[in-house]
C-alpha cells in the first residue's frame, strides 16, 4: 500500500507499518511481512502503531478499535472493554506498561487490566485526539483537535490559539532527545 498512515519502530529495530488500505506491514532487514488479524481490521485503516515493552505491537484503527499482536496471537479491544469510540487515532504505551487510546471525538482512555477507563481529569473532554506521546515523569502531551494538551496526574495544561498556537490542530507530536 502507499497509504502510509503510521509508524513505528520496535525494540528489535523492526519497523511496522499501518497503513490505509493495505493493514500492517513489517520491514525487517529489507524484508517485508504483511501482519493482519483473521478479521482483517473489519475492512478499516490501520491509523496508529505502537511497539509494547513486552514485544507486542498495539494498533490503533478508523473504526474497529485496538487490536494487540503478542506472541503470534491476536486480541481485539472495543465498545464492550472500554474503548468508546473505535475510530481510534493514537495509541502509546506508558512506562507502566499502560496502553493509552486517543479517539476521534471520544476522548482519552487508559487500560487497566484488559479494560479502559477514562483518564481521570479528562472524563469530560471529548475533542478529537489524533496524539500521544509519553514522558518518562508519567506525564503525557495529547494532540488535539483544539491544541496541545499536557496531562499530569495532578492535572493538566492547555497549549492553544490564547498562547499562541497559530493552528490549535494538533495531529502530532515528538519527543526529541
Amino acid at each position: 500500500s502507499d497509504w502510509v498512515r503510521a509508524l513505528c519502530e520496535d525494540r528489535e529495530g523492526n519497523l511496522w507499518v499501518g497503513t490505509g488500505n493495505g493493514g500492517l506491514a513489517m520491514i525487517r532487514a529489507g524484508n517485508i511481512t504483511t501482519v493482519n488479524p483473521p478479521d482483517q481490521w473489519e475492512g478499516r485503516a490501520v491509523l496508529s502503531v505502537c511497539a509494547s515493552q513486552d514485544g507486542g505491537v498495539w494498533v490503533g484503527t478508523e473504526g474497529a478499535g485496538v487490536y494487540r499482536l503478542r506472541e503470534n496471537q491476536w486480541t481485539h479491544f472495543g465498545l464492550s472493554d472500554g474503548i468508546t469510540n473505535l475510530f481510534v487515532w493514537s495509541v502509546a504505551e506508558d512506562a507502566r506498561h499502560r496502553l493509552w487510546v486517543g479517539m476521534w471525538g471520544a476522548g482519552l482512555r487508559v487500560q487497566k487490566g484488559e479494560h479502559f477507563e477514562p483518564v481521570p481529569c479528562l472524563e469530560n473532554i471529548t475533542v478529537p485526539m489524533p496524539a500521544l506521546v509519553h514522558e518518562e515523569d508519567g506525564s503525557v502531551w495529547v494532540g488535539t483537535g483544539i491544541g496541545l494538551l499536557h496531562y499530569r496526574e495532578t492535572g493538566i495544561t492547555w497549549f492553544g490559539g490564547q498562547e499562541g498556537l497559530a493552528l490549535p490542530d494538533v495531529r502530532a507530536v515528538v519527543r526529541s532527545e
